[in-house]
């Protein structure tokens, strides 16, 4: 009989948490920015609101994108474009942060630093935020919170029960042989947690089609990618919606995961490790009805949504492999410690509590 994981986090590990966190909250809205820094046990808090250059912003986060580009194809050796990159990055910082945010992220011992934004806002690549020499992605771990106007796509509960099932898809189109190591080794390293009893269940892939994807992704607990992402603007053909995994024989898609809605529940998590795999546009407001508003771009919402909400992106590994240090693969620490913390703290009782961790 499966042992069945218990409901509920440990307390001592919520009050570690909480006590470790920091918030940087920023709302946008014509050409003004108000945005605040504070901890969760601050009853109230000081926000600034300053002038926001929306132009130039997002010609800076454009250019950081092509920055990254340029550096992901020529591997770890791009040290010229890590070097723009931070840049590039002091750049934003100094066009988003006012002088006293800068001291405190700068003097803060926190662990942990939660973006709260508003959907004007989640194109902007805050994690690369560079405050002197580090980006924020390299000072804290990181992850966000948004509100937006537009429909969440919900879905169906997971139950999990031990064994774990984890699906390894890894190099499917065979030209990136770093992402077929990073597979090998946390399939190792996750059959390695396997001595005393069937703790987590490991299955790796390679040479994996779109067709496949949608058969077997539901089967599994976790979903662990390295490849290939194809990243598509609402203005490429297609749209947003044709954004992806590259697969063997074609890419796997945000229309794809649309049409999976309903039925079986998705993986509890998917950790999607692909160049442009966290990036975004702006998400556009519309006064218009629901009703009003045109088929096509009702479908590429909610598609793009759909992509947003069900995948884990890391934006910060992009970078670890060009800081100066030994080459160690960023997909394989963050996968296993979050595994390990998972199994420690019984983290399967509901999504909150998973986004939480996340």
């Amino acid at each position: 009989m499966k042992k069945m994981f218990p409901t509920v986090l440990r307390s001592t590990m919520q009050v570690s948490m909480k006590n470790n966190t920091i918030y940087l909250e920023a709302a946008g809205d014509k050409n003004r920015l108000k945005i605040g820094i504070y901890t969760p046990k601050d009853v109230i808090w000081h926000y600034e609101d300053l002038p926001a250059h929306e132009d130039r912003i997002r010609q800076t986060a454009g250019s950081m994108a092509e920055t990254l580009n340029r550096s992901s194809r020529k591997g770890c050796s791009g040290g010229h474009e890590f070097e723009r990159l931070k840049s590039v990055g002091r750049m934003l910082c100094d066009e988003l942060l006012p002088l006293e945010i800068k001291e405190k992220l700068r003097k803060s011992d926190a662990e942990y630093l939660i973006l709260k934004l508003d959907d004007r806002l989640v194109h902007i690549p805050w994690e690369l935020l560079c405050v002197d020499e580090k980006f924020l992605c390299q000072r804290f771990n990181m992850g966000r919170l948004v509100k937006t106007h537009q429909k969440i796509a919900e879905g169906n509960d997971r139950n999990l029960s031990s064994p774990l099932s984890l699906w390894i898809v890894a190099n499917p189109r065979g030209d990136l042989e770093i992402a077929g190591s990073e597979g090998l080794k946390i399939f190792q390293n996750t059959a390695a947690l396997n001595q005393e009893q069937n703790l987590i269940l490991p299955c790796l892939d390679a040479e994996i089609t779109p067709d496949e994807v949608k058969e077997k992704i539901k089967s599994y607990d976790f979903v662990h990618f390295a490849g290939h992402g194809d990243y598509r603007s609402q203005t490429d053909p297609g749209g947003a919606a044709q954004s992806g995994w590259k697969l063997s024989g074609g890419n796997f898609t945000v229309n794809d995961i649309d049409r999976m809605a309903g039925g079986a529940a998705m993986p509890a998590f998917i950790f999607s490790n692909a160049c442009q795999s966290a990036r975004t546009e702006e998400w556009h407001r519309n006064s218009a009805p629901e009703s009003a508003r045109p088929a096509e771009n009702r479908q590429t919402e909610k598609a793009l949504s759909d992509w947003q909400t069900r995948f884990c992106a890391p934006a910060s590994s992009i970078i670890w492999g060009h800081s100066g240090r030994s080459w160690t693969n960023p997909g394989v620490i963050l996968l296993m410690n979050f595994i390990r913390f998972c199994m420690r703290e019984s983290l399967w009782a509901k999504p909150s509590d998973r986004q939480d961790a996340i």
